[in-house]
């Protein structure tokens, strides 16, 4: 009987690794991009950054929702510019959990565990856009209702109202014209119906939401 048990047990693994392979490789066929789990080989290309392990569980969770942020882009916007993806349990700069970065130079974004991976996942990303084909900054941060403050807080996403009348979404928003841009086009796709009503009673931010609206037409589907 014990070793009936561990025969099943054994069985039913072997199917949810098989299950797993088969959902990951499906994925890198279907966007031309690869997946990658390893932590050791993105720890290395950053450093900066600390990054733990994703479980099975985890990565099995994180793949739907990985394939709903590939699905938002034309294909060949992710085969041009997205070369990795690393799904890690977390990305942290210090001791301080992060939701993701990413990499210019290898084209990659590193994500971690979370049920909100997709906004992230659009936050990283857009940056990689941005520095290739981004020409509005001029315009952008003509909604600015105040400058950008260069530092960089983790643990400050707040929904200020006063930074919304301002045109910042968050705290967060602040610190640069690319975070400004990471956190509003991240929500513009992740949820659009939501931004759109902030935007409704924001005007500053509405008109960035138009720029979004500009750049996205030709990348995005």
């Amino acid at each position: 009987m014990k070793l009936l048990k561990c025969l099943v047990t054994f069985v039913v693994i072997l199917l949810s690794n098989n299950s797993f392979s088969l959902e990951k490789t499906d994925l890198e066929k279907r966007f031309h991009v690869k997946i990658s789990t390893d932590v050791i080989e993105v720890a290395k290309k950053i450093e900066a950054c600390r990054f733990a392990p994703a479980t099975h569980h985890q990565v099995r969770i994180m793949l739907p929702l990985l394939q709903s942020f590939l699905s938002k882009y034309k294909k060949n916007v992710i085969a041009n510019n997205l070369k990795t993806v690393y799904l890690v349990g977390q990305v942290a700069v210090g001791n301080t959990p992060i939701g993701g970065t990413y990499s210019f130079k290898g084209r990659f974004i590193a994500l971690s565990a979370y049920m909100d991976l997709e906004y992230f996942a659009h936050h990283e990303f857009s940056s990689l856009l941005i520095k290739k084909y981004y020409n509005y900054e001029e315009q952008w941060v003509l909604y600015n209702g105040v400058g950008y403050t260069g530092y960089t807080n983790y643990k400050a996403m707040k929904a200020n109202k006063n930074l919304r009348k301002e045109g910042f979404l968050f705290d967060y928003s602040r610190v640069s014209f690319e975070e400004d841009f990471n956190v509003l086009a991240g929500f513009y796709l992740y949820k659009p119906s939501w931004i759109h009503s902030i935007g409704s009673k924001n005007k500053k931010i509405l008109y960035k939401v138009r720029l979004l609206e500009k750049f996205y037409k030709n990348l995005s589907r």
